[in-house]
């Protein structure tokens, strides 16, 4: 149980100096797992796009003024 705390404590400290590591953060699910903390294993490596189906972009509306010339009487 100690050795699961240390091993926590640092793989910790790898994936918040180096959160890039990939490495890091998979050792750190693996530790989680072997401990029988599925969920937390799970919960680990932070999810990149939270949003995997977000809502389309509305199209811009066309301009109601097309000419480019704002003074009509020139």
């Amino acid at each position: 149980m100690g050795d699961i705390k240390k091993a926590r404590l640092l793989l910790k400290s790898v994936t918040s100096t180096n959160p890039g590591h990939g490495p890091g953060w998979i050792a750190a699910a693996r530790l989680e797992e072997v401990a029988g903390k599925l969920v937390n294993a799970r919960q680990v490596i932070p999810n990149p796009n939270p949003n995997p189906n977000p809502k389309p972009k509305p199209k811009p509306k066309p301009d109601p003024n097309p000419n480019p010339n704002p003074n009509p009487n020139p």
